[in-house]
């Protein structure tokens, strides 16, 4: 659980967020499925990281809380070199990688609890469970509400 982190909203009806996880549509399932608020700001965060950029579309934010999104998927220090870069933006958040071909999903996000040092989170490695992965489940459970 994210460090003063509070269930954000109501139970999660785990059919319908399937649905919107095999669609990869991120912005129906936190904005209008789980009641997370639209972003604020439309603004893409770019992060310059193993000579390229890399563009965090903003998807839903819900009492300091920001989800990103990234299309593609680079190596896994890019990408924890993305998620420092991004935390000094946005401290709490969540950056869901996908690849081109839709195919797959990679959750990341640092767990913060009071008295422990941070650690970071990635789920799934791989081809997507859809919403039938535990550890996504559990983070939906701790952040939305419900998942079972």
């Amino acid at each position: 659980m994210l460090h003063g982190f509070e269930r954000l909203t109501m139970a999660i009806d785990r059919p319908r967020a399937t649905q919107h996880l095999r669609a990869f549509d991120f912005a129906t399932l936190f904005v209008e499925e789980l009641g997370w608020d639209r972003p604020g700001s439309r603004q893409t965060e770019m992060i310059y990281a193993g000579g390229r950029d890399y563009h965090l579309s903003p998807v839903a934010d819900k009492r300091g809380v920001r989800i990103f999104h990234c299309p593609e998927i680079p190596d896994r220090g890019i990408r924890q070199y993305i998620e420092r870069e991004i935390t000094k933006r946005a401290f709490e958040h969540l950056i869901i990688f996908t690849d081109e071909g839709r195919t797959r999903q990679i959750w990341q996000w640092v767990a913060r609890e009071k008295g422990k040092p941070a650690a970071f989170r990635v789920e799934p490695q791989g081809e997507i469970p859809y919403g039938d992965s535990p550890r996504r489940a559990r983070w939906l459970d701790a952040h939305c509400g419900r998942s079972g």
